[in-house]
């Protein structure tokens, strides 16, 4: 049983991840094909517009693996032998398991990928500066 809290958490995540079949609520709409310009949402099982960009919070993109924009932000509620938390990734695209509350909830993206994100633009940042000199 999956389900979307609203609680305020925080969010840190750790390496351990179920695969998106096994936590997808709607997993037989995984690789649905697009109908009418909509997709069904794996999480929420709604059909929601299919974009190649943003344009509504609830858009599905090609990039997202068929889980809408709303259904990202959530933290969701996974009970297997206990009550566990996952939050999606939309750079790593996977789920990754909510352990303590250290970082904002709505963040898209985890701890690991944003880390990159501040190492690559710090060694563009540095190459630019040893180019300009």
């Amino acid at each position: 049983t999956r389900s979307s809290t609203t609680a305020q958490y925080k969010i840190t995540f750790t390496a351990s991840s179920p695969s998106l079949e096994e936590i997808a609520n709607y997993p037989d709409y995984s690789h649905q094909a697009v109908w009418n310009g909509t997709k069904v949402c794996i999480m929420c099982g709604e059909r929601r517009p299919y974009k190649t960009r943003i344009s509504t919070v609830a858009s599905i993109r090609p990039s997202d693996k068929c889980i809408c924009r709303s259904c990202q932000i959530q933290v969701w509620v996974v009970h297997y032998d206990s009550i566990h938390y996952y939050k999606w990734c939309a750079k790593c695209k996977t789920f990754k398991r909510v352990v303590n509350e250290t970082e904002k909830r709505t963040k898209l993206t985890c701890t690991e990928c944003r880390q990159k994100d501040v190492t690559s633009r710090r060694h563009k940042r540095l190459n630019m500066d040893k180019e300009s000199s």
